[in-house]
């Protein structure tokens, strides 16, 4: 019996489990199966691309890479004897794009910070993120939110390790997005599909090493892992049990390849064999010109050690960045490239840790977890192709978590406990519609005295799923349905002046030459005269009094006090008299030598100049235009402009807004004196 027939008899009724490490430089399979508890791999198959059909974990030739795959599914039903027709996948970390944005919410007012307005500012942070990659990319490409960590808190400009319980006016965070593109996933598909296999699971390379390297109860501390591949090095970051951060970095094990192929003029395969030269081992190596020589490790190490503190360096550097600046607990190093001599110690230093807290994780057999036939994959670059198979053994889901989100489907990327926020997110449900906004205060003076106006209290938004009350950090499952009543804002207060008069006072009617006038209250705001329907503004000083003298009188109507006497029911009274129920007043202009100088000199000179124009009988009609119509005043000696009025149906007070006075172009008074033949336009005007 061949191996294939002893494989496929020993396979029988196994629920086989066929995973791919799609490279950059080469396509990693291996065939398993579930075994008490663990997870027994029966086959491998490494084929290295024949062209560069990959760049950075990412699918360039989708035909080739499909040949490669083709070629890796053969040799392994081959050794098992027995088809493959599902295979588990994993998107690179390298394709990860990792967006930082600084979300802000503001309120009116200090006030206590719930849980809601912080993961409302988290949720702002993703938009912010998202919008970010559009940007950037100038297309709406799809992409997966596959985490995302507030970095750092500040409630008014202070940084807090946590806001919730705190009182403040503005708080402002520091989040860290982590997208995977819709491209890269449809690529990836389309590869395996077209080597005639289907996808039975999707997952991330980060979380897949992860799995094999760092146990999951040990996930719960502050733990960083670090990939460093052919091309990138990718570096995940764990807190409170899942993986909260991801980072690349484009500095990788090639460069110190090509930096040896430089110094030394060898080929590749030569490079890479010195590279991993360790202690005291030498080698014998020919260059390009011919020339054979020996060459120590010792020797190499000092070649490579320019560019080796440069790589720790950068990891070190975006460790910190995506970790809030401070260093993890440990850090494992996997990957072909943390073989390099001497890097776990470099970058310990660079992170200011204890040696042994940064360490190369290799996978040893056998272990509790996983069981190799025959020790085929050995050492850190193999963690993540074995991370693949174990992961589908742990987690054997969809790939893709379908939900209802107000009634909209969609679809998000199984690979970590999904919440009610990461629906959200993929649903473009806006940060705005979580936070309640109260109704904008009104500030005010009132006769000098500060005044605020309460606007309304805003609702709280409603999430519910599948018909129950929830939150936006609840976890999620296939076939729910979740639902958004956005917050609603509370009115912002109003006030007109109507609103504000708390005393009621009788109205008053005096004639004012031959014209009723009806009144109560003088008001002004912010020294202009409005009526009662108008509408406070913030910062409005108002000046709301009984008009019960005559100056008051005088005021409210605009006349120039010092240019006049006034007659009360035919007797001259001081400014200071009490305006009594049915009073006639009339102006008469005092002698010059009693007028103050309070009319501009031009002004003064064009009435004199008018004066020696018109030779008049003071008790004959005068013609003068009003709104374009002839209009004549009998009966007076002189007139001023406010006689007008007892020739007109026309009332001063019941308008809705200000009156507007002018007199032959020009802006007029109720005390400037007419002419023959004078324009004037009366019109009323916006507050």
């Amino acid at each position: 019996m061949g191996k294939g027939e002893s494989m496929a008899s020993e396979i029988e009724n196994k629920q086989l489990i066929f995973a791919l490490d799609i490279g950059t430089r080469n396509v990693v399979g291996l065939v398993g199966y579930e075994e008490e508890e663990q997870l027994k791999i029966i086959a491998t198959s490494t084929y290295e691309h024949k062209s560069r059909a990959m760049m950075d974990g990412q699918i360039h030739d989708i035909v080739k890479v499909s040949r490669v795959i083709k070629e890796v599914k053969k040799e392994l039903e081959q050794e098992i004897g027995h088809s493959l027709e599902k295979v588990s996948i994993a998107a690179a970390g390298r394709v990860l794009r990792t967006v930082f944005s600084e979300p802000s919410i503001v309120f009116r007012e200090k006030k206590v910070v719930e849980k809601s307005h912080v993961l409302a500012l988290e949720l702002q942070g993703v938009e912010s993120a998202k919008q970010i990659l559009y940007d950037e990319d100038h297309s709406l490409m799809d992409y997966f939110c596959v985490a995302h960590t507030p970095i750092r808190y500040y409630l008014d400009g202070f940084e807090l390790d946590n806001l919730q319980g705190h009182k403040g006016q503005e708080l402002k965070a520091v989040v860290l997005s982590t997208f995977l593109p819709q491209q890269v996933i449809d690529s990836l598909y389309r590869a395996v599909e077209a080597a005639g296999l289907e996808v039975s699971m999707l997952t991330l390379e980060p979380i897949s090493a992860m799995n094999v390297a760092i146990p999951k109860d040990l996930r719960l501390l502050n733990l960083a892992l670090v990939d460093i591949g052919a091309g990138t090095s990718d570096i995940a970051i764990t807190k409170e049990g899942t993986v909260a951060s991801y980072g690349m970095l484009s500095i990788a094990g090639d460069e110190f390849t090509e930096k040896i192929i430089e110094e030394y003029l060898v080929d590749f395969q030569t490079a890479e064999k010195m590279k991993k030269l360790r202690g005291d081992e030498s080698v014998e190596v020919k260059d390009i010109l011919g020339m054979q020589s020996e060459i120590q490790q010792e020797e190499i190490s000092k070649v490579l050690d320019p560019l080796l503190q440069k790589i720790t360096e950068e990891i070190a550097a975006k460790i910190l960045d995506l970790n809030g600046e401070q260093a993890p607990k440990a850090v494992f190093c996997v990957g072909g490239g943390s073989k390099l001599q001497h890097l776990t110690d470099i970058l310990s230093e660079k992170l200011d840790m204890p040696k042994s807290r940064v360490i190369v994780k290799e996978v040893d057999f056998p272990n509790e977890r996983i069981r190799m036939e025959g020790g085929a994959l050995e050492g850190p670059e193999y963690i993540t192709p074995i991370g693949i198979a174990y992961t589908t053994l742990l987690e054997q889901k969809d790939n893709f978590l379908k939900v209802q989100v107000n009634e909209k489907r969609i679809q998000l990327l199984n690979t970590k406990k999904l919440t009610i926020m990461d629906a959200a997110i993929k649903a473009n449900v806006s940060s705005a519609q979580m936070v309640v906004k109260n109704g904008k205060d009104l500030r005010f003076e009132w006769n000098g005295m500060q005044k605020i106006e309460k606007g309304t209290m805003g609702e709280q938004p409603v999430i519910k799923r599948n018909g129950k009350d929830a939150d936006l950090k609840q976890t999620i499952q296939s076939g729910d349905e979740i639902e958004f009543v956005p917050a609603v804002a509370g009115k912002d207060a109003q006030k007109t002046i109507q609103d504000g008069i708390e005393e009621k006072i009788p109205v008053k009617s005096i004639f004012f030459g031959e014209k009723k006038i009806d009144f109560d209250y003088s008001i002004r705001v912010n020294g202009k005269q409005v009526n009662r329907d108008y509408a406070i503004q913030n910062g409005d000083q108002v000046e709301c009094h009984p008009i019960n003298t005559l100056e008051e009188f005088a005021d409210w109507m605009n006349i120039q006090k010092d240019r006049y006497h006034f007659a009360v029911n035919g007797v001259l009274r001081s400014l200071e008299s009490t305006l009594q129920q049915g009073d006639r007043i009339e102006v008469v202009e005092k002698p010059e030598e009693e007028k103050k100088p309070d009319v501009k000199a031009g002004q003064e000179a064009e009435r004199v100049e008018d004066d020696q124009k018109i030779e008049k009988n003071p008790f004959e009609a005068l013609d003068v235009t009003v709104n374009g119509e002839t209009v004549t005043l009998k009966g007076k000696k002189e007139y001023l402009f406010v006689n007008i009025f007892n020739f007109l149906d026309f009332d001063v007070r019941n308008g809705k807004k200000n009156i507007r006075l002018f007199l032959n172009g020009e802006k007029a008074s109720y005390t400037d004196k007419l002419q023959e033949g004078d324009d004037i336009l009366i019109q009323w005007d916006e507050c």
